[in-house]
């Protein structure tokens, strides 16, 4: 449906639908997904021993340094289920951006749920010994960090640098005006004036326009050089518009 056609066509009405009304099945499926990411987050968060809690829990089981936060972890995961839902009905391009920091273990769980964790890493099965060994390795010397870092397939976007997830998130969509960019704002940077600035883009900027402006702007416009201080690569910076600098700057 465009911005001049208000009457949506039979195959998005149907899509729709299906989304406002959930199954009974559907429902069951997609509280049983989300629970069983929450138990692989927390078993991230405190267990090095009995994965499974087949026997009582001890304090030999608990690790001796915890790391990682619960209290984001659920959001995150949530949020995660229902986008997940969205692309299986539509066939949504999205992007998601986890901005809370100490949130990882929800993201690690989801791509364990999905497979996609062993698959990279074939050490980590989808049985009990490969439980236990996705909890050992989560923040643990020669394991993983806390965050939604490199080590987690399929992540560009570093969670817990306080103000990048706007940046990150508009700069994907100005581009790429059928992308979703689904971003999660962090507690902690939501206090930050580089979370503020991307916000005025939409003052100024559609995603149509932004596309546009980025095509001309990428095949005529004098750049100059910029270097990220996370990338070694250079960059071309637009000399002429705002928006495409945006748009280049932020990969």
């Amino acid at each position: 449906m465009t911005g001049t056609d208000l009457h949506p066509t039979p195959v998005l009405s149907e899509a729709m639908d299906r989304l406002c009304h959930p199954s009974a099945d559907e429902v069951e499926s997609l509280d049983a997904w989300w629970r069983a990411n929450n138990y692989l987050t927390v078993g991230q968060i405190y267990l090095m021993a009995n994965p499974l809690l087949r026997e009582p829990l001890t304090a030999a089981h608990i690790k001796p340094r915890l790391l990682g936060h619960w209290g984001t972890s659920p959001g995150l995961s949530f949020v995660y289920a229902h986008a997940s839902r969205l692309i299986r009905h539509t066939n949504q391009e999205m992007l998601y951006l986890a901005g809370p920091g100490h949130g990882g273990p929800a993201l690690v769980a989801a791509g364990y749920l999905e497979a996609a964790y062993t698959e990279t890493y074939p050490g980590v099965t989808l049985d009990e010994p490969g439980i236990r060994r996705l909890f050992r390795q989560f923040s643990a010397p020669g394991g993983i960090p806390s965050h939604v870092s490199v080590t987690t397939p399929g992540s560009i976007h570093e969670g817990g640098e306080l103000g990048y997830v706007l940046v990150h998130a508009f700069g994907a969509v100005m581009d790429n005006p059928d992308l979703i960019a689904l971003a999660v704002v962090g507690d902690g940077e939501a206090e930050t004036a580089p979370l503020e600035g991307p916000g005025k883009v939409s003052r100024s900027s559609t995603p149509s326009a932004t596309a546009r402006c980025y095509r001309s702007c990428t095949s005529t416009a004098p750049r100059s050089p910029v270097r990220r201080s996370s990338d070694a690569r250079i960059l071309p910076r637009c000399g002429r518009c705002c928006r495409a600098t945006a748009i280049r700057s932020s990969r």
